[in-house]
């Protein structure tokens, strides 16, 4: 038979129990116990290989990890410079950050009197400040009921609910949200999936 190795355990410290954590259990006849997973309450943990030998098993896995690190990194580093020869010195990641960049500005420029407006309401009025986060961080416009209820709120702003100041509002931010902000926030969205040749 060949030599065992008994060493203390590591989690429990040699304790045979763990009082730290959600590791109680409750076992078959009913008893609850503590006792550490690893050496199953023993404190001790048997390894049929010694301290030396799994020291170099270790560091051998860590210098292959690392060796293929390195290979990785160095295939990275070799990709980007092709890219840059090709892309006149950026990277495929660098030109589509900079055209998200660029969308998003748009975006935002284009939006910016219509979030000012939504944030000009009081903190109270929580949907209205969502939909301006939304707008500002996300670059998002609402859909749905949810556009028709952040156009009813805006003209509301200009008259009284059917009057003529209200529907002739509701026209123009309609007109701004369905012909300028929703295809701006579609090509910002696009922006991120958009074929680097097609840029």
């Amino acid at each position: 038979m060949s030599k065992l190795y008994i060493e203390t355990c590591g989690r429990c410290f040699g304790a045979g129990t763990i009082d730290y954590g959600n590791v109680t259990f409750t076992g078959r006849d009913g008893t609850q116990d503590r006792h550490c997973f690893k050496c199953r309450g023993t404190g001790t943990v048997t390894f049929k290989s010694s301290p030396e030998a799994r020291e170099k098993a270790r560091n051998k896995r860590l210098e292959k990890k690392q060796a293929e690190y390195a290979a990785r990194n160095a295939e990275y580093l070799a990709r980007c410079e092709e890219e840059r020869k090709q892309n006149g010195g950026k990277t495929n990641a660098e030109i589509q950050n900079e055209r998200v960049a660029k969308f998003r500005a748009d975006f935002r420029e284009k939006a910016k009197p219509v979030i000012d407006q939504l944030r000009d309401f009081p903190e109270s009025f929580n949907f209205v400040h969502s939909i301006a986060d939304e707008m500002e961080q996300y670059c998002r416009v609402p859909s749905g009921r949810g556009l028709s209820i952040t156009l009813e709120i805006l003209a509301k702003q200009h008259g009284r609910r059917g009057s003529k100041k209200f529907w002739a509002a509701h026209d123009d931010l309609s007109d701004l949200f369905y012909d300028v902000l929703v295809p701006a926030a579609q090509a910002y969205k696009d922006s991120y999936y958009k074929a680097l040749d097609a840029a």
